[in-house]
């Protein structure tokens, strides 16, 4: 699989995304954690989460990969509890991680980062959004909160690993096919702001990227986010790879 990868800090004071790609057994494994702002430490929990998850996919066996990413969740989840416990604060993150091996894609997911699929000219989600984001929507069109609610609260967790159980848990249960021509964007939601100017104002932009080599797609990406110049610009990580 070509893939590439890049970050930028943002508007941020620190770096509370992490982020790696690893072979394991004759697959490839993807994963983004986004550290919870606001909290203590978000870049040690993020940290903390892909360390254990990776290693646990390393070393363990299980009958199926979505048996063996919840494994591996769960262990990141307790590793984040342990570590906070010895810190002495309180600490979560997001997790988006992806297993492609085959020509098929497995995927698990806990918070608020975003997996796209590349198909025929259409970025399409295919992880569940575990923030807040669609339920202030609906209240916003009812006109039950203001705009700034809507934009403050939109990005509320209602679920991520903070070492406690988590609530929501998006683990596909059986293989999502790929075909050739597609490409996968793992990435935290400091990406959202400016794709969503990108589908309004400029839809052509994104076939634009997606047509260059997938080695540079990434780093593209943030170049446009940079140039996009958001005030509150989030930390933004991307993975994109090309299965086939």
């Amino acid at each position: 699989m070509d893939y590439s990868f890049a970050q930028w800090i943002g508007t941020r004071e620190r770096q509370e995304d992490f982020g790696d790609v690893m072979q394991s057994g004759d697959g490839l494994v993807m994963i983004v954690c986004d550290g919870m702002g606001g909290h203590d430490a978000g870049d040690v929990a993020s940290q903390t989460a892909v360390n254990a998850y990776l290693d646990m996919l390393g070393h363990a066996s299980a009958n199926s990969i979505p048996e063996l990413m919840e494994m591996a969740l769960r262990y990141a989840n307790e590793a984040v509890r342990e570590r906070f416990a010895n810190l002495k604060a309180h600490g979560g993150t997001t997790l988006l991680s992806t297993y492609f091996s085959g020509g098929v894609l497995w995927w698990i997911s806990v918070g608020d980062s975003p997996l796209y699929l590349w198909r025929q000219s259409r970025l399409i989600r295919l992880n569940a959004d575990h923030s807040m984001r669609s339920e202030m929507e609906q209240l916003f069109s009812r006109g039950q909160v203001s705009y700034q609610q809507l934009v403050r609260q939109s990005h509320y967790l209602r679920s991520a690993l903070t070492g406690q159980e988590i609530d929501e848990i998006d683990v596909t249960r059986v293989p999502y096919p790929l075909l050739p021509g597609d490409k996968l964007l793992v990435s935290s939601d400091g990406i959202e702001a400016w794709l969503e100017n990108v589908r309004l104002r400029a839809p052509q932009k994104l076939g634009q990227l997606f047509s260059l080599p997938t080695s540079r797609i990434a780093q593209c990406i943030i170049d446009e986010v940079m140039d996009f110049a958001e005030p509150n610009q989030d930390n933004t990580t991307v993975i994109v790879a090309e299965p086939f």
